[in-house]
Parts: structure tokens; C-alpha cells; sequence
């Protein structure tokens, strides 16, 4: 119907109240909480941000609601991102009465709830009852999700200069955020102010956007990256930095080596930041119920550090590369990575949960950001080494009872079992090449000429080439995930990277 029409369909005249209180009361019926984006489909369909919502929404509140002075209420049965994304093509009187938002006052959070309520107006077909978070955590997130997710995070800090509130401090998604959209963020000033970054989902970062976040990010302090692409030798790097315990000395030495992505950890000005690389339900002490051969627990810390012990001695030591949900079952893929063994350095593990769920820690991130998590008991298959493995396999082994693990407490201090420090672990994890080292290796060449150079690492002619040729190809890469993307989760470079690469150490050797 056409504007006029509308107009007279909300004029107070025509609505039968004798109070302001039965206009709210019906406002309510109309408007139930989170759902404010359902009052337009009544009026008509117009979009939330553009002239003809703007003028909607003036009129809503001039006729029925009676010029304003209930508008604060109005607010009220908005959720965070209606909040948000209303506000701004708003007139005065709105915003004026979204400093009445009781999440709007304080600094702002953005949880994995508010993301889910954002996603949910997107014309997406989302399965039918799978909740949302749980689709975006499972794969890697499409273009039309990170620029909705964009959109909200401007939003957020328009309204925080309009409103003279705090600035975004905890950012929560139940997804992985790619090198360049993490980048974008940082350069538009998104995550100046922000304490507590949670991405739970798969995916990025790599090591390279690791590296530029801990760079541009100083006041962040809580960090969760449980999208294993990042390897275990960058955070355990990162938390010994910001912990003081990596010294000039160390770095100067450190410098000397190969490794091109993991030395610009070097100027991380960051103190004292918690990084959290294993969903919370996997965090603690684990003992089969079944023992074979004496009282046999694994301990494992939520950096991925995990110590197996036998009637009370160490028998191995490692790092957990990635504990990811399968895209085949209801199991997860459990990657861990040996240190100081020869024999089988990395193994590929399935972990079936067979006990009913139960609440998640409060005190750690959980997998997409469920209050659920997966039973205390799990059901393990070993696959074999990890490297050797290219296709995730598509069926539980369904091995016997005696394979049957139960979390018997969830405090797992590895510091009092071992007496490494976190720099010890670090340069264990590097020095045994844990995780993917071709990929650390190799990384380097594929940053993009937005990052600033670190000491060690001079571009050459052949990397702003090789540059040049990406961006050229990025629309082609998009429809064909590279080499890298599709054997191994990011675990194998591409030959071009691989080739550009060698021709940088050769322009080094030359320079010297």
C-alpha cells in the first residue's frame, strides 16, 4: 500500500485506545521482544535503513505511541542488534531514547546470541531445527555472513560516538573470521577498545592474521581460537610474550632462523593475554574406564598443552593442533601433535561422545557458544599420523567399551606436572616442528602488503609480483578454494607460494 495509506493506518485516530498505556500494550502485541524487524513486514516491507523504514519508524511513534514519551519503552523490547542497526536512520527523539538501552549505557558486548538474532533476518534457508550458530561454526562462514557481521560491528561504533558510550570491549562469534576481514576490522578502528576476542567456530585466523592482531590489538586480554588454523606454536609463542618470559636476547637469536610469520610476535605489546585453543568441554583430566596397565590420565590445559601420566610418571608430552566437530557424524576430530618422539609424532584421533550432554564451563569458551556441551565420556579411534591422512574419514570405527575415556575433574594445571615454563613449550613446539612447519615456513610470502614489515623480513620484487598476481586472482580463488584450503584445513601451500618463497631466500642469501 502506498504511504499514505499507512499513514492513516497508524494514526492514533484510528487506533481504539482511551490511554497511552493500552497504545503500548497493543505496541506489545505487535512487537514481541527481539522482533522489532516484523513491525515493518506489518507496514509495509520497507527496509530497516532506508528512508521509507526511517519514516515508518517516525511515524509508529509520533501517532501511536504518542510523540515520544513512551519511546524509552519502545526500546525495551529491542534486542542488541535492532538496537544497533535502527538507530542511525533514526530522528532525534529515538536517539535520545536508546540511552535508556541498558546495553547501550556500558561499554558494549556483542555475544554469539546477539550474532545468531542478526543472522536470523537474513534471507538465508537455514535446516530446520539446527540452530544457526551451529550451521556457521561447522563451515567456513560465507562472504554475505562477514559483511552482516561488519555491518553490525560500524554500527556499534556509530552509536558509541552518538551515544558518548564505551566502545566495543567483547566480541563473541560462532565463527572463524578470515585474515583479510580480521585486517579490515583492525584498520577501521572496530577492535581499538576491545578486551575479549572469541572466535568459535572453524576457520581463521591463520598465523599470519595471529601475528597482526596481537600487533594492532593492545589492550586485548582474552583471546579463544578454536578454528585450528592457527598452530599451537604461534599461541603458545604469543602467551610467552605477553607474559615477559621471551627475552631480546631470545629473539635475537630467533630471528636467525627461517621462520618468517612467527618473529613478528616479537612486537606484540600485549600483557599478560589468555589464550584458549580447545573447546571447554575438553579441557581437564581424562583417565579410561577400562585401564589396561596401571591408572593411566591425560591432562589437557585450554592453551592445548596436554601431558599423559602413568601410575604418576610422564609418558608423553604434546600440543593439540585442532579439536574440530566432524561434517561426517556427530564426532569430533581430535589432532594432536607428540613432542620429542621420533616414532609417531602426530596422530589423528576420533572421539565419539556417548553420555547425555551437559552444561558448559562458565569460566571457558565452549563450540559455538552453547550452554550445552558434549558428554563427560567419550568413545576414541585412533585414525593414524595426521599427515598421512587426506580424507576425513566418513564412519565412526565403532571400536569396543575398553576404548571408553570419562573426564574424572576438569582442573588440569600442566605446570605442576611438568617442569617446563611456557617457553620451554614454546620453543618445543617450535623446534619440533608441531603443528604444520611448512606452513609456518611458508606463510610469509602470502601476507598481504598491508602488514607492516618486521626487522627480519624484507620484501623483494618477486613477493610484490607474486602480490600483485593474487589480488588479480582473488574473484577466480573464490569460486576454487586453493590447494591449501582443500587438502589438510590450510595444512599444505600451494606451489606458487612454495615457489616465491624459495626465490625470497634466495634474494636474502644474496643481500648477505
Amino acid at each position: 500500500s502506498s504511504h499514505v495509506g499507512l499513514e492513516s493506518d497508524v494514526s492514533h485516530r484510528s487506533w481504539p485506545f482511551k490511554s497511552q498505556q493500552a497504545a503500548m500494550d497493543a505496541a506489545y502485541q505487535l512487537l514481541p521482544r527481539g522482533c522489532f524487524a516484523g513491525l515493518f513486514g506489518l507496514l509495509g516491507g520497507s527496509s530497516l535503513q532506508s528512508s521509507g523504514g526511517s519514516w515508518l519508524l517516525r511515524s509508529f511513534c509520533d501517532e501511536v505511541l504518542g510523540g515520544g514519551a513512551s519511546l524509552g519503552s519502545l526500546y525495551a523490547y529491542l534486542d542488541l542488534t535492532e538496537a544497533l542497526l535502527m538507530l542511525r536512520p533514526a530522528c532525534r527523539a529515538i536517539a535520545a531514547a536508546a540511552k535508556g538501552h541498558p546495553r547501550l549505557r556500558s561499554p558494549l558486548v556483542v555475544d554469539v546470541q546477539d550474532i545468531e538474532d542478526l543472522l536470523s533476518q537474513m534471507p538465508f534457508h537455514w535446516p530446520k531445527g539446527v540452530l544457526i550458530r551451529q550451521v556457521v561454526a561447522g563451515a567456513n562462514p560465507p562472504e554475505a555472513v562477514l559483511k552482516k557481521v561488519t555491518q553490525l560491528l560500524c554500527a556499534a561504533q556509530s552509536v558509541s560516538k552518538e551515544l558518548g558510550a564505551g566502545q566495543l570491549q567483547r566480541l563473541a562469534l560462532p565463527l572463524g573470521v578470515p585474515n583479510p576481514t580480521l585486517r579490515m576490522w583492525v584498520r577501521l578502528g572496530l577492535l581499538s577498545e576491545l578486551r575479549e576476542l572469541h572466535l568459535l567456530g572453524r576457520g581463521g585466523p591463520s598465523d599470519a592474521g595471529l601475528t597482526y592482531l596481537a600487533r594492532c590489538c593492545q589492550k586485548l586480554q582474552h583471546l579463544t581460537l578454536l578454528g585450528g588454523s592457527s598452530s599451537a606454536a604461534s599461541s603458545l609463542l604469543l602467551q610467552a610474550q605477553s607474559k615477559g618470559a621471551m627475552s631480546d636476547d631470545w629473539w635475537r637469536g630467533f630471528r636467525c632462523t627461517r621462520l618468517c610469520i612467527l618473529p613478528r610476535l616479537q612486537h606484540a605489546r600485549l600483557k599478560g593475554l589468555s589464550v584458549q585453543r580447545v573447546p571447554s568441554w575438553f579441557c581437564g583430566q581424562w583417565s579410561p574406564t577400562m585401564p589396561t596397565w596401571g591408572h593411566e590420565v591425560h591432562y589437557y590445559d585450554p592453551l592445548g598443552r596436554f601431558v599423559c601420566m602413568r601410575n604418576s610418571m610422564i609418558e608423553r608430552v604434546g600440543v593439540v593442533r585442532s579439536l574440530l566437530p566432524s561434517q561426517f557424524g556427530p564426532w569430533w576430530e581430535l589432532d594432536v601433535t607428540f613432542l620429542a618422539r621420533q616414532d609417531s609424532p602426530s596422530q589423528l584421533i576420533l572421539l565419539l561422545p556417548v553420555g547425555s550432554p551437559g552444561d558448559a564451563l562458565a569460566s571457558l569458551e565452549a563450540w559455538a557458544g552453547f550452554q550445552k556441551e558434549p558428554s563427560s565420556v567419550v568413545r576414541g579411534a585412533i585414525v593414524g599420523p595426521s599427515d598421512g591422512v587426506r580424507d576425513r574419514p566418513r564412519k565412526f570405527p565403532h571400536p569396543g567399551h575398553g576404548h571408553e575415556w570419562r573426564r574424572i575433574s576438569r582442573d588440569c594445571v600442566v605446570e605442576d606436572l611438568m617442569p617446563w615454563g611456557i617457553q620451554e613449550w614454546a620453543e618445543a613446539a617450535i623446534s619440533s616442528g608441531a603443528d604444520d612447519s611448512v606452513s609456518m615456513f611458508f606463510e610469509g610470502a602470502s601476507s598481504d602488503d598491508e602488514v607492516e614489515e618486521s626487522s627480519c623480513v624484507t620484501k623483494s620484487v618477486e613477493e610484490l609480483l607474486a602480490q600483485l598476481d593474487r589480488d588479480e586472482a582473488r574473484e577466480w580463488e573464490a569460486l576454487r578454494p586453493s590447494t591449501r584450503v582443500e587438502v589438510g584445513n590450510g595444512s599444505v601451500p600451494s606451489i606458487e607460494e612454495i615457489l616465491v618463497q624459495l626465490d625470497v631466500e634466495e634474494e636474502r642469501d644474496r643481500s648477505h
